[in-house]
């Protein structure tokens, strides 16, 4: 339960989650869940993270990355590279932040999860749009739609549309851009989101 308290608040009320936490540990049998006490490790690092404290943070998650891997708790090792991953975007290290995300890449592929290999291939399209890296985005921000359409996501699909469009007005090609701008118009209007079209 406060694994799940922690996932909510980590970045809702980070400073009340943590302090939480902190006051809840030394009566928690943590010793015996490694899992539970990893993903306790990776909410208070996302926590530190949102009040600005990233050294501790990523030394958190740098902690939680090799004891997990240690453990074989791939799925923890997953949140915590995505975490640290969205940090070192933040901290415009985008070479670290593709590394972390081809890690898990390298980790999810034959898994199933095509909602998070979908997620995942957006954020590397996302960082190489942000480099001007434009044809490695686009390949990447297709790779995404693609996996979205297969799951009827259509929440990111149109995502991938309006992240489209932003790269071609980007490049100056202002035809495609309105092309794909009034696509992502029609995907909101699809899944309800008018708020975000007005």
């Amino acid at each position: 339960l406060l694994n799940q308290y922690m996932k909510a608040q980590a970045s809702v009320d980070a400073r009340e989650a943590l302090a939480l936490a902190e006051s809840l540990k030394p009566n928690l049998p943590l010793n015996q869940y490694p899992k539970e006490k990893l993903m306790l490790h990776l909410w208070q690092g996302v926590a530190l993270n949102f009040i600005g404290n990233r050294r501790d943070a990523l030394i958190l998650l740098d902690t939680v990355i090799n004891e997990s891997k240690d453990a074989g708790l791939s799925d923890v090792t997953v949140e915590a590279l995505l975490q640290r991953a969205t940090i070192y975007e933040e901290q415009s290290n985008t070479e670290l932040a593709l590394s972390d995300r081809f890690n898990v890449l390298s980790m999810i592929e034959n898994k199933g999860n095509r909602k998070l290999l979908a997620d995942t291939q957006r954020a590397i399209g996302m960082t190489y749009f942000s480099q001007a890296k434009f044809t490695r985005a686009f390949e990447w921000l297709l790779n995404a739609k693609e996996n979205y359409a297969a799951i009827q996501f259509v929440k990111g699909e149109v995502y991938i549309l309006g992240s489209i469009g932003s790269i071609y007005r980007s490049i100056g090609d202002l035809d495609n851009a309105l092309n794909y701008q009034l696509q992502t118009i029609e995907g909101q209007r699809e899944v309800g989101n008018e708020k975000s079209v007005a």
